[in-house]
């Protein structure tokens, strides 16, 4: 699966693609280093074996020790020369592509937050151990109209990865197995109208448990997660927490929130019995998606104060 997107991923204007030619210039560099320091090596074993000559030639001992000297003075030499022009290639091949590096990853918090938006969007969450390369190309498929080719993609990918999902849920919340285990046979089983709501619920008890707010409770119009993302001064850990901040169909709470018509998963629909349709297969795993990222986007609780919620 994970090849399979890395294989499409669009090319232009994109921090993994800029960022790939900058490394794969490097690595041709770095290529060219590595030849010359095997040359190096074998240089330095001739020596050696030079040097053994010379101590095993029938010359007087003072000869003797005076070629030894001579010899290693010379290779040594010779081996400090190289080394400085290694340096030197090192810097001619590298700093050209510094400049084009840097601006990718200063760029790349403003491009993760637009993609995990985007997908949050549609009701998707990324997993850990998705690639970038993975996640840019379900935004560009998601931005250019083939939402079933992406969901498709993404609950092929799921499916392969859940045994391993679940386990690490169950091991990182052992307080709620009883009741994800539950969910996840459910899933299996097919029966999304009764895993969907509890993978919902474990869902918010989590984000609690985390960040000391609930992800489905709202203050001032945004989810009460918010408080905690935008105190952070880490943009890289703002952006891959950026969906935890903003209002998507996931965690709209009101009417009026929600998008007319909208077929995306919400969890207040579901669990206030507003919706009776939500039971399909790609909601199923889109629960699992959204439970697998809350779960392990931070690795411990963070504390935070309480405040008021409007619904």
């Amino acid at each position: 699966m994970k090849k399979k997107l890395e294989r499409n991923v669009p090319k232009a204007a994109e921090p993994s693609a800029v960022l790939a030619k900058g490394i794969s210039l490097q690595l041709e560099s770095l290529t060219r280093i590595h030849d010359g320091i095997l040359q190096t090596i074998a240089a330095a074993a001739m020596a050696g074996q030079a040097i053994k000559q010379i101590g095993e030639a029938v010359v007087p001992p003072s000869l003797k020790a005076a070629e030894w000297l001579q010899s290693l003075k010379s290779e040594r030499r010779r081996i400090a020369t190289r080394i400085a022009d290694f340096h030197d290639d090192v810097l001619k091949h590298l700093t050209p592509n510094m400049e084009l590096i840097t601006e990718a990853l200063h760029d790349l918090p403003r491009q993760t937050k637009e993609a995990l938006i985007i997908l949050g969007e549609h009701g998707w969450f990324i997993d850990m151990q998705m690639t970038p390369a993975g996640t840019w190309y379900m935004r560009d498929a998601l931005l250019s109209g083939k939402i079933d080719e992406a969901e498709n993609l993404f609950i092929k990918y799921l499916e392969g990865r859940l045994p391993d999902i679940e386990k690490s849920i169950l091991t990182r919340y052992p307080h709620r197995s009883r009741i994800l285990q539950a969910a996840f046979d459910a899933h299996r089983r097919q029966q999304f109208a009764l895993s969907i709501p509890v993978f919902l619920a474990q869902t918010d008890g989590i984000s609690h448990e985390l960040f000391n707010q609930h992800l489905f409770l709202s203050n001032r119009g945004k989810p009460r997660t918010a408080i905690y993302v935008e105190s952070l001064t880490d943009q890289y850990l703002a952006a891959m927490l950026s969906p935890l901040a903003k209002r998507l169909p996931i965690n709209a709470s009101k009417r009026r929130n929600r998008k007319k018509k909208s077929a995306e998963l919400n969890r207040h629909a579901v669990l206030h019995g507003e919706s009776w349709d939500y039971d399909s297969r790609a909601n199923g795993f889109k629960a699992i998606s959204l439970i697998n990222y809350v779960a392990h986007v931070v690795d411990k609780p963070i504390e935070r104060p309480r405040v008021q919620c409007d619904a």
